[in-house]
């Protein structure tokens, strides 16, 4: 965002190297990454984290696990975790699903979070008390019927 840049690297030299058009300021910049090098290399520079369902076995504890390990990756790079806006991707069952066969087919899902709307939106809190500040919501199935029942879990949960 600064202009151009010099870089030399085990593998690739650049001179005066720009990207254009250059960063708007205020554009914040998410990382979802699980993987220490990566972070390393991120945490210094971005606004927010985000972690996959898969990767903490979507649930509440399991989030707290990976965001401590990436607590301790900014504490390693010289960045206040408090600073990190945290997000995760959270995987939601809707009425009608039967598992998505062809997200099963890449990734060993854990049990997506099911309930009624209530019950849904009691699961979703629950990752707001280990410290998580927003959730995106993996539907399944995602259909415009899904979308519309989340529309009343996200109701429930601005009422609570």
């Amino acid at each position: 965002s600064d202009g151009a840049i010099d870089f030399d690297g085990e593998f690739f030299t650049l001179r005066e190297a720009e990207l254009l058009p250059h960063a708007r300021p205020g554009i914040p910049l998410m990382i979802g990454s699980q993987g220490p090098r990566v972070l390393a290399a991120t945490l210094p520079y971005v606004d927010a984290w985000n972690g996959w369902y898969a990767w903490f076995g979507n649930t509440p504890e399991g989030a707290k696990r990976l965001m401590d390990e990436v607590d301790g990756i900014a504490a390693e790079v010289g960045r206040s975790s408090s600073t990190i806006h945290r997000t995760v991707s959270v995987l939601v069952a809707a009425p009608g699903s039967v598992g998505n066969v062809e997200r099963s087919k890449r990734w060993d899902d854990p049990p997506a979070i099911t309930g009624d709307q209530h019950e849904i939106a009691a699961s979703l809190e629950r990752f707001a008390d280990v410290g998580v500040h927003g959730v995106q919501l993996v539907v399944d199935p995602i259909t415009k019927a899904s979308v519309e029942w989340l529309g009343a879990v996200v109701e429930h949960h601005r009422q609570s």
